[in-house]
């Protein structure tokens, strides 16, 4: 699912949003392409509920404006842009059956009945929908409505279709399925999708580009893997998947790499690094993802505790200069680990190209 290279589909330039003289989107600008599935993640408050409303016409920008295919948004009613919203309580009608809430929209744009029907047919059939036709939402389990929702969000053909929080109130096994589900309709329609979530992994599993927002504001924008395995700052290590974060300072340079002096682990280790190495004595911090550490060789520790997970078991590892640091290893075998429990030494390893260093 690579974004389209013709160009920004959707221009947001210096958008300020004010309430009551606080600033809740600040100053954000953000180009997204054609065909694009774009997430915006972040945490409650961060800003981007409130700029998926001024996408869709609901609240307008204090400054700055909003584009789409080169038309200026600002001031067009919701009804007049090429644009639908998906809401987080997915809004159905309760007295209307499955192909009427669906056929809603068209018949409020004077579509005519047989081309309504056929429309209608072929949304339903691209949710997988087509034997609830004549079902209430009521009669319905959440995935399901989540569908009907989804489909009669596709129904009018937008350009643009804005899903806030759209899995949220799905159950996490329901969700992960229907996350596949939701990328196959996108490859389908070919219509731009962006996405509010605050769930990292839905935005992780969706997404061919995600916006970190936090305080109204872009923090980084990147692909999925580049947001998790080169995150700008702290504040996006620890918002995406679990990291351990230690304490550091620059010592030298190895090409790519850059060797730090680590107290918590009581020595020199070593990490990839964007771009130029800071300056020799520059406080830094080390990030290393559980997943990136093994056991058996390296560094000296001792367990803390530690957590069977079923797929994984979670070592909490109390190091020689007194840090904690979180190692997960894959359960293999059905008989586990059991050599590994309390105050057991072990020794810890990780590659350094698996660790990075950040600045801030």
């Amino acid at each position: 699912m690579k974004p389209s290279q013709d160009g920004p589909f959707l221009r947001i330039r210096n958008v300020v949003k004010e309430f009551d003289g606080v600033r809740a989107v600040d100053d954000l600008s953000l180009d997204i392409g054609r065909k694009e599935l774009f997430c915006l993640l972040g945490g409650s408050g961060s800003g981007k509920s409130t700029l998926l409303r001024m996408l869709a016409g609901f609240e307008k920008p204090t400054s700055g404006s909003i584009e789409i295919e080169g038309r200026d948004m600002v001031g067009i009613d919701p009804a007049d842009r090429p644009v639908n919203m998906m809401f987080q309580s997915y809004a159905l009608f309760p007295h209307m059956n499955v192909a009427d809430n669906v056929a809603y929209g068209l018949r409020r744009m004077g579509m005519g009945r047989t081309e309504r029907d056929a429309r209608v047919t072929e949304m339903l059939r691209l949710v997988r929908m087509e034997g609830f036709a004549a079902r209430k939402p009521h009669q319905m389990s959440g995935g399901q409505r989540q569908r009907v929702a989804l489909a009669r969000a596709l129904a009018r053909g937008p350009k643009l279709l804005l899903l806030d929080e759209p899995l949220s109130a799905l159950d996490r096994k329901l969700r992960e399925e229907t996350q596949f589900e939701l990328m196959d309709i996108f490859d389908k329609t070919g219509t731009t999708f962006v996405v509010v979530t605050h769930d990292q992994e839905e935005a992780m599993t969706l997404a061919t580009r995600i916006g970190v927002m936090d305080k109204g504001q872009l923090v980084q924008v990147d692909t999925p893997r580049r947001i998790y395995e080169f995150p700008r700052n702290k504040l996006i290590a620890d918002f995406v998947g679990n990291v351990n974060l230690l304490d550091a300072t620059v010592t030298g340079s190895d090409g790519a790499l850059v060797r730090l002096d680590c107290p918590a682990m009581g020595q020199e280790v070593r990490a990839a690094c964007e771009g130029e190495p800071p300056a020799i004595g520059t406080a830094v911090t080390l990030a290393i993802r559980p997943e990136k550490i093994t056991l058996g060789s390296g560094h000296p520790a001792v367990v803390d505790d530690y957590a069977y997970r079923g797929d994984v078991t979670r070592y909490r590892l109390r190091l020689p200069g007194g840090g904690m640091l979180d190692v997960n290893r894959p359960n293999r075998l059905r008989a586990g680990e059991g050599d590994i429990t309390w105050e057991t030494p072990v020794l810890f390893d990780f590659a350094p190209e698996g660790a990075v260093m950040l600045r801030d």
